[in-house]
């Protein structure tokens, strides 16, 4: 990338003017941070009237919606989720929940449940139970 500086000189009566470009070396700056959060995501059930993560994981059949709570606490800002998926390690299945660019997938929702807490919603598709394997996200 190259930045150009253009300086224009109008002389008195606008008779003429001149333009120069004056080109610019870019500059390259490095930083290191740490990022402190208190970010957490868990299998909840949002319908509850207290959002709390679920004790032990729960049984579900095809077409159950499984919902994640994912908790930005307080020095943190969730702004969008991207690439959430659900895989199937020991069947090779996936299934995209939300995609590179933010969208959610036709059975998938994201909602901001208060100031801090937001839950991703989605369905287990029947290929999931093909396999006895775990699901992961």
């Amino acid at each position: 990338m190259v930045k150009l500086g253009i300086t224009i000189d109008l002389a008195v009566g606008f008779d003429s003017a001149t333009v120069s470009n004056e080109e610019e070396a870019t500059s390259k700056q490095t930083e290191d941070a740490e990022l402190v959060s208190d970010l957490n995501a868990c299998e909840c059930d949002s319908s509850s009237a207290t959002l709390t993560c679920n004790a032990s994981p729960t049984t579900y059949t095809q077409n159950d919606v499984l919902d994640i709570c994912v908790d930005d606490g307080d020095q943190a800002v969730i702004t969008s989720f991207r690439d959430v998926t659900l895989s199937q390690p020991g069947s090779g299945i996936t299934t995209e929940t939300i995609d590179d660019a933010g969208a959610t997938n036709a059975i998938s929702t994201v909602a901001r449940l208060d100031k801090f807490i937001f839950v991703i919603s989605t369905r287990f598709i029947s290929a999931f139970f093909v396999d006895s394997t775990a699901v992961q996200l």
